[in-house]
């Protein structure tokens, strides 16, 4: 029986054939480009085929590299999944979620404890941040995002759309002073319901914070309006801590998606996250 080429040297081609470069593929696998055209010689010494058509620039497949890289990457993604589903169940029991303060202070934490009776053995760690969050391939994490990229080689999974619409605290319009409360990241939210909704509301100035859970709590400390988020901040205006200015008015934003690795995608704890996420964002909705 003849013997199989190895494993390293399937990888380095199958890096090689995705990005019809020998120094990507390098950058990818973490070793020089001539490392990477002396495995792939290799490999065609031991096939006795010829792999790529070699140009001063570029390369290209040759027909019967094409159709050799087509089976084998299949091959390969089955061995990658397989990798990383047995790390994630037998090493990885830590899921750590990125979310941006607001939404862990808000729909997380308060809710977290029904998502570890589901998943007793499995440890929580949430990461707070305003800035987006890297997503190491493979590694057990979930990122609560509110838009998604095409490149990134995450999976995405839309869990509701974001509607907006100006908040205060109870009675406050009642003063002759209204006070507008802005969230500086947020440059568009206030013109977009206005144009949405042919309404611009007459503040006599303007407070500015760089968070908006800051931003909320001032609006219910009575101090202005402020442009509110929903289903989030749905719990705030049942409770009657916080009220619509107009409650028929709402502008639809980008929608509100969980990203995760595509190499976890089926994985039981990730899948699980999900469909609880989708379950307590769709609770705040009713």
């Amino acid at each position: 029986m003849r013997k199989l080429p190895s494993t390293n040297l399937l990888v380095t081609f199958d890096a090689a054939a995705r990005h019809l470069s020998f120094k990507d593929a390098a950058q990818e696998l973490h070793v020089t480009p001539s490392a990477v055209g002396h495995q792939i010689r290799a490999l065609e010494a031991e096939l006795q085929t010829k792999l790529f058509i070699r140009f001063n620039r570029t390369i290209e497949l040759t027909g019967v590299g094409r159709e050799y890289h087509l089976k084998i990457a299949k091959a390969l993604e089955v061995i990658r999944r397989a990798t990383l589903d047995l790390l994630a169940r037998d090493q990885n029991k830590t899921l750590t979620i990125h979310s941006i303060p607001f939404l862990t202070n808000t729909v997380l934490a308060p809710n977290i404890k029904s998502f570890k009776a589901l998943y007793p053995t499995v440890c929580i760690s949430i990461e707070s941040q305003i800035a987006r969050a890297s997503i190491d391939p493979g590694e057990l994490q979930v990122a609560i995002r509110y838009d998604k990229e095409s490149n990134d080689d995450l999976c995405y999974r839309e869990i509701s759309r974001v509607r907006i619409s100006p908040v205060c605290a109870p009675g406050y319009l009642k003063s002759d002073r209204a006070n507008q409360i802005q969230l500086s990241t947020d440059k568009l939210g206030w013109q977009r319901w206005s144009a949405d909704w042919g309404l611009s509301v007459e503040f006599n100035e303007t407070l500015t914070c760089d968070g908006l859970q800051p931003v909320l709590e001032m609006a219910e400390q009575g101090l202005g309006v402020a442009m509110g988020y929903f289903p989030a901040l749905t719990p705030k205006v049942r409770s009657g801590e916080l009220e619509l200015l107009y409650p028929e008015k709402f502008s639809e934003l980008a929608p509100l998606y969980l990203a995760f690795s595509k190499s976890l995608e089926g994985n039981e704890i990730i899948e699980g996250f999900v469909r609880w996420f989708i379950e307590v964002v769709h609770s705040l909705e009713g």
